[in-house]
């Protein structure tokens, strides 16, 4: 698959993750940073006569094929606006891949920028979402991206002086990534996409959870002691 951005100059920055490209390029005509997202995807159909018949198509494509036989993709892309310049991208990282994943922005302000799947999917539908996209928990499209919340920014208050590059590594937890902006100076933190999900807070009643757990536990005694005189009584009569 190639494809052909117009109006568009570098410094281009790459970002690959599963069947997603990321590309980072700047508007010629405005001046304008933004991010184009290309998603990839196989086909595996095989068509019908009646398909055939009814959409079109050549006869070579109802002959059975071989798995090593290579297929174009099938492309969808979409492009959005950026509040400032990217300086590196990098794409979160978790143990399992079951965390939905995020795409971290180096800003040439020296902030870490994180930016959701879902409002870089290149499957955002242009006019209003119908029932089958808001199950997707797709949005309608829209080219600007806009100011992001300050819950966005990884690196919080902090500043990294002239960052050149992210890293991401997986932690031991799942909903964990250890996500690294390097530069002149070196910034390392947690982040988690999906907030810590398999790890119990700090305000968690522990107590409350040792007392029901010893509670079942007695009560599983108990009913079971009294199941077994049941049955003797029942036995002896």
């Amino acid at each position: 698959y190639d494809a052909v951005t117009p109006r568009a100059a570098g410094p281009v920055r790459l970002a690959l993750s599963e069947n997603m490209v990321f590309a980072h390029a700047v508007a010629t005509h405005s001046g304008a940073h933004f991010v184009s997202v290309v998603e990839l995807f196989e086909n595996a159909t095989q068509p019908t006569l009646a398909d055939m018949l009814l959409h079109g198509g050549r006869a070579e494509d109802l002959l059975p094929r071989s798995a090593f036989e290579s297929r174009a993709p099938f492309a969808i892309s979409a492009a959005f606006y950026l509040p400032a310049e990217v300086t590196a991208m990098g794409v979160t990282q978790t143990a399992k891949g079951i965390t939905p994943r995020h795409l971290l922005l180096a800003l040439s302000s020296g902030q870490l920028l994180a930016l959701d799947k879902r409002l870089i999917d290149a499957r955002r539908p242009k006019g209003p979402p119908t029932a089958a996209d808001k199950e997707e928990g797709l949005m309608q499209y829209h080219p600007a991206l806009g100011q992001m919340p300050l819950t966005s920014y990884v690196t919080h208050g902090t500043l990294v002086a002239r960052p050149l590059g992210v890293r991401c590594s997986a932690a031991i937890v799942e909903s964990t990534t250890i996500a690294v902006v390097y530069g002149v100076d070196l910034f390392a933190s947690r982040y988690s996409p999906a907030k810590t999900f398999d790890m119990l807070g700090d305000s968690f009643n522990y107590v409350a959870l040792v007392v029901a757990v010893g509670g079942l536990a007695v009560t599983t005694v108990v009913t079971t002691v009294l199941r077994r005189r049941q049955d003797v009584n029942r036995l002896w009569r």
